[in-house]
């Protein structure tokens, strides 16, 4: 498969509506809520597909650790989410999607900073997912945590394809957080 492909292939495997925090309002949180949720929203999608391509460029053992951060920090997030709202959250997930994807286009020596930046912009995505007062709560919160795991598996998977070429997807990623960057600052 030629690399034109493959990227054809991670863009139509990524590609979501446009990035919209909570597009089921009025529906009962639950399993299949919390599933759905990830799918929903481009910014989402695109910052755990991109934490995925990063993890395995990475190598090992960060390949574990960065996709294991990025859910249990977005699930604390999901629960600060609860009892604050955090203003302007949708530029914070569009800025965390051009970070993300330059995390991709870059090497870093120490793996220190880029998984405190996984984490911080997991915390962030998890405020922008957090549950309604109603509901089951852990139903949702396990459906939203395997949908992640299915969307950070996605770009391990995209990353192994692209090989060498992952910083393809990082610049992809980039632009797409820009373009959503200045969709929510012209709202």
């Amino acid at each position: 498969m030629n690399t034109f492909a493959r990227f054809l292939a991670l863009g139509s495997a990524v590609y979501a509506a446009s990035a919209v925090a909570h597009p089921l309002a009025g529906v009962g949180p639950g399993f299949a809520t919390g599933a759905a949720h990830p799918f929903q929203g481009l910014d989402h999608a695109l910052a755990a597909i991109a934490v995925g391509v990063w993890a395995v460029r990475a190598g090992r053992p960060l390949s574990w650790a960065a996709p294991l951060l990025y859910v249990a920090a977005m699930l604390i997030g999901c629960a600060l989410g609860r009892i604050m709202v955090v203003p302007h959250i949708e530029s914070m997930l569009a800025a965390s999607v051009i970070a993300l994807g330059l995390l991709i286009c870059v090497t870093v020596k120490s793996p220190r900073v880029p998984l405190l930046a996984i984490a911080i912009f997991a915390l962030a995505h998890g405020c922008a997912h957090a549950l309604p007062a109603h509901g089951d709560a852990y139903a949702y919160f396990a459906g939203l945590a395997a949908a992640t795991g299915t969307l950070l598996a996605a770009g391990a998977l995209s990353a192994a394809c692209l090989t060498t070429r992952t910083y393809y997807a990082g610049a992809a990623i980039s632009l797409a957080g820009m373009w959503m960057l200045v969709h929510v600052l012209a709202l």
